[in-house]
């Protein structure tokens, strides 16, 4: 998914004949060891999720542009729904609590 947003964005800046940005995976490494726990690595894999949720409403409000404006909305609804299965992920494992939840009016008004 990353990468396809990254082309996406890459393809407007090099249409524009403006310059794209490098890459900056040079520090990855071939290690098969793993340093980091599953749960620690899903926290920030959700923490960083929903960071690029709020860069890509703050760029909606901000950009002049329809294209751009188009191009963020429906890689913003991308990245919700892979937010929402990193929730359902760490609830599933007990990592997260379920997010509150409205009460059941129907049984609340039998009582």
């Amino acid at each position: 998914m990353a990468t396809k947003h990254l082309k996406i964005f890459t393809d407007v800046l090099l249409s524009d004949d403006l310059p794209a940005p490098t890459l900056s995976d040079t520090c990855v490494t071939d290690s098969t060891t793993q340093t980091f726990s599953d749960k620690l690595m899903l926290f920030h894999i959700n923490a960083t999720t929903a960071e690029s949720i709020g860069d890509y409403g703050i760029a909606i409000g901000a950009s002049p542009r329809r294209d751009l404006t188009l191009a963020y909305g429906r890689l913003f609804s991308e990245i919700a729904l892979y937010a929402d299965d990193g929730v359902e992920m760490m609830i599933e494992h007990g990592w997260f609590e379920q997010p509150p939840m409205a009460d059941n009016r129907k049984s609340l008004a039998r009582k």
